[in-house]
Parts: C-alpha cells; structure tokens; sequence
C-alpha cells in the first residue's frame, strides 16, 4: 500500500534529498510549497514539530516539514535555527570575516524533519551533520553555508559538489527514521 505525504517547501533540493534519502516506494513525496508560521526558537525540533501541525491542520494533508539549524562553535552555536535571517543580514561574506583568524573552525549543522496528520501531534526526528568552516569561500553550487562548510569525510565545501553528489553528502537518519514511524504508525 503506498501513501502519500506532502513536504512543506519551496526548496525543490529539499524535496529530492528526502525521496533520495527515503528511498522506499511505499511512501511518495508530493511538494507542498506554502508558508507556515515560524516561531522563534533555538530549539530546531519545536521550530518543525510547530510548523508540521500548522501545515497538516490547515490543508487537511499529512506533512512533513524539515527544518536545519547550523550550529557555529566559535560563535556559541550561532546562527542555529537563523539560518535563512543570518544569510540575509551578515551573509558568507559577512561569515568569513566572523571567522578570521579563529582556530576553532568547528560548525554542525541540525536536521529536524516532523511529521503531522491533521488533528494529531507531531512527531519528530533528527540527524547532525558535523565539519568545519572553510578559509575562504568556494564553490559555485548550493546557497549560503554550502560555499564555506566542509562537511567531515570531505575536503572542499559542499558548494564545490553538484546537486546530485550534494544529496548524498547530508545524513539521512531522521529521514529514514521518520518514513519507518510513518509507515509503521508508530
């Protein structure tokens, strides 16, 4: 029997890690690219588990809402789940300047992806993905964090990597996790 649930973005790159990283043709991917609330938090898990109920209760479908906090050490785990408001006002740029000079180049980025049919609470589960901050930016694909973080196992940013070697790059436990609590109703 296969289901269906729909991924709240407007990233299409999120959408093909998760059915790569899903990998089960039991359960089908759709795009649900809407607008949900964001509270604010530094919790990565709240931010998705409140958005993925938003989203189910307001269209009636089952969700899966995934969200990224990028934790940066020297900075104290800054921006965390800032991300996306971190790029706009200080950028990569802004980033390299932040870390000039430092020695700690540490940085994990926290992937929290919640399930939700509508009525019910979330569940949700997570994945990290530890590497450091580069000297200098590189790379010509991705976005923000992609042209500076070098993920562990690699010697380059992900921004050097195309799309389909990118995919891979990311942990893909909390994904694998949340289609085995789907699909077994647990």
């Amino acid at each position: 029997m296969k289901k269906t649930v729909y991924l709240v973005t407007g990233n299409k790159m999120k959408v093909l890690v998760a059915k790569e990283a899903i990998g089960d043709e039991r359960l089908m991917i759709e795009q649900l690219d809407i607008k949900t609330p964001e509270i604010q938090s530094m919790d990565v898990k709240e931010i998705a588990m409140f958005s993925a109920k938003w989203a189910a209760d307001k269209t009636g479908k089952p969700v899966i809402k995934n969200d990224n906090s990028f934790l940066i050490k020297h900075l104290n785990g800054f921006p965390g789940p800032f991300v996306a408001y971190f790029d706009k006002c200080v950028g990569a740029d802004g980033v390299m300047k932040l870390m000039q000079g430092v020695k700690n180049r540490k940085a994990i980025f926290v992937e929290a992806t919640a399930y939700c049919e509508p009525g019910k609470e979330p569940i949700v589960e997570t994945s990290e993905l530890e590497g450091e901050i580069s000297e200098e930016l590189q790379g010509e694909h991705g976005w923000f964090s992609d042209h500076f973080f070098i993920p562990k196992g690699y010697d380059k940013p992900m921004g050097c990597y195309p799309d389909d070697e990118r995919v891979n790059m990311w942990p893909h436990e909390c994904w694998k996790k949340i289609a085995k609590r789907i699909l077994t109703n647990k």
